[in-house]
């Protein structure tokens, strides 16, 4: 399963991009897997190539942040938990400070403000293939490893290729 997430203003303009990656990943055999917000989440949610068998939608109870946290951490897991998985964001802005590939949701979602950079450390935490759509090299987050251009889903991206390794000190 490929988790998606993306930011809930996303320009109509963009529906044919989303409804491509949407088809990409279904032909290759995937699934998807995306929450119930309006803007990406919904341009996902409509794609022709997204129905029964090939997409799941992760509901959010109500609107209040837990809410919408727990519901990126079910479906980033349920990534993680699939065979020929991986995560892709369409997020609206540079990574925030502060957030960092982690295996632990509380320090990925630290209220920082963006919750599709967050699912992308969880993400990357899990060792997951992370692609992030709709920005520019200069705005990927650098702390987390190196990022490659990649075409994988017809549509230009980056890909987390290699991660940092945090040292330790004992």
């Amino acid at each position: 399963m490929f988790a998606m997430s993306g930011y809930r203003n996303l320009s109509v303009a963009y529906r044919p991009c989303v409804e491509s990656i949407v088809a990409s990943v279904v032909k290759s055999g995937g699934t998807v897997g995306v929450g119930c917000a309006s803007g990406f989440d919904y341009f996902v949610r409509s794609a022709p190539a997204f129905g029964p068998g090939v997409g799941s939608v992760f509901r959010a109870e109500n609107s209040v942040s837990y809410s919408l946290v727990k519901r990126s951490v079910a479906l980033v897991q349920a990534a993680a938990a699939s065979p020929q998985s991986g995560f892709i964001g369409w997020p609206n802005c540079p990574c925030p400070d502060k957030v960092f590939p982690s295996r632990s949701a509380l320090k990925c979602f630290c209220g920082r403000g963006s919750g599709t950079w967050a699912s992308a450390a969880l993400a990357a935490g899990f060792g997951l293939p992370v692609y992030i759509f709709g920005q520019s090299a200069l705005s990927l987050p650098q702390s987390w490893g190196e990022w490659s251009p990649s075409y994988r889903f017809g549509i230009p991206s980056f890909q987390l290729v290699r991660r940092v390794s945090q040292l330790k000190l004992f």
